[in-house]
């Protein structure tokens, strides 16, 4: 019996075998023959070409990931070449995700697909850093597909100095000699655990108080790969309380300056003294809370001084302008009630007098003494 099996068996594995090997070498020549057509349609239209007309891009796509599998340039870029040579079609997350559909999900998921949804970004033309939101090239180069050259830190601080100098803060706190010594952790280790690409998970101090929870654990969960869980949530809670301190010193800077209802503005967009203040106030508060979630205490603990003294010149600002205002009362009550007398000339001259030196106030021509000084010294002259 046990040799009738035997034979049986053998005969039904050399039966399987006599089947499934043409079905093999048939599917084998069927993806040889897609791998050709692919690789000859590059060769024909575009990397002939291309090897000679941008030889840096070719070298790149060809050690890539694409050009090892012969992944067609039409895929990408199209089939009308004219377009493509003019830019007129465009390679963006949603053409990638034709293939990538997983990464392109992840994407929509995370906070880089909200950037172009900042205050201010296409009128400031940021563009170049907030097209993240819709361009995977932002992070990946347009074709390469290494990911050891996506998941550097000099990779994301690329976009991530513009404010707080994100890159240097990291470097210097307790991950960065581990990342110089040995290539980790990276950026991506902590906000895209295991090449996920939703960027937002596990940032949790922004959130309301009905999904902070779920996202906090998430990242004591990314933590614990390397701590002790009770190391982890006392480092997030230690960060907390610096960020709490850097908030309740913004909002009193906006409310001294009756701008709470409106976002703090970028360096560059401020225009005057109020709106300079306020800008240093908010990259300020940045590199708060960068210092503090990126375990970096020392640099957290420096901007939360800077702050409290910005906020400091914030309030003596506020008290300057509402002297001004007070004055400026004064005078016009001045003017109304000699506006048919003999010292209408005069009043109209002490008032561009002192508008004069309050816009040298403001301008920073003049220091609070002095302008104070040359105040009294007006009002003086005049009789007030």
């Amino acid at each position: 019996m046990t040799r009738l099996m035997t034979i049986m068996i053998t005969l039904a594995i050399t039966m399987t075998v006599a089947v499934l090997i043409p079905a093999l070498t048939q599917m084998e020549t069927a993806a040889a023959e897609v791998r050709e057509d692919s690789s000859a349609q590059n060769e024909g239209s575009c990397v002939d070409c291309h090897r000679d007309t941008t030889p840096g891009i070719t070298a790149t796509w060809e050690i890539s990931a694409h050009g090892a599998t012969n992944v067609p340039c039409t895929d990408c870029h199209g089939t009308d070449e004219q377009a493509a040579h003019d830019r007129k079609h465009t390679v963006d997350a949603e053409r990638c995700g034709a293939c990538h559909s997983g990464a392109l999900a992840d994407h929509r998921l995370g906070s880089h697909s909200k950037a172009m949804d900042a205050p201010g970004v296409k009128a400031a033309d940021c563009t170049g850093c907030h097209r993240v939101a819709y361009s995977c090239q932002s992070c990946h180069s347009s074709h390469s597909t290494d990911p050891d050259i996506s998941s550097r830190a000099q990779t994301c601080g690329a976009c991530h100095n513009s404010d707080a100098p994100l890159t240097r803060i990291w470097a210097s706190s307790a991950h960065g000699p581990l990342y110089a010594a040995r290539g980790e952790p990276t950026c991506v280790t902590c906000h895209m655990e295991g090449g996920s690409h939703s960027t937002g998970r596990g940032m949790a101090s922004s959130l309301p108080a009905d999904k902070r929870v779920e996202q906090r654990g998430a990242m004591v969960g990314i933590c614990t790969s390397c701590h002790a869980p009770a190391t982890a949530i006392r480092a997030l809670e230690d960060a907390d309380r610096l960020k709490s301190q850097a908030r309740a010193l913004m909002d009193r800077a906006r409310l001294t300056l009756d701008t709470k209802n409106q976002p703090p503005p970028h360096a560059f967009e401020a225009t005057d003294a109020e709106s300079r203040l306020l800008a240093a106030m908010a990259t300020a508060y940045k590199a708060v809370r960068m210092g503090a979630y990126h375990q970096n205490r020392a640099v957290a603990l420096r901007a939360l001084a800077s702050m409290q003294r910005t906020l400091a010149s914030i309030k003596s600002r506020a008290e300057t302008l509402e002297r001004i205002k007070a004055l400026e009362m004064r005078l016009d009550n001045l003017a109304a009630r000699q506006a048919k007398s003999a010292g209408t000339d005069s009043t109209e001259a002490l008032k561009q007098d002192l508008r004069a030196l309050k816009d040298s106030l403001i301008k920073g021509e003049v220091s609070e003494e002095e302008y104070q000084r040359d105040k009294d010294a007006l009002l003086d002259g005049a009789g007030l």
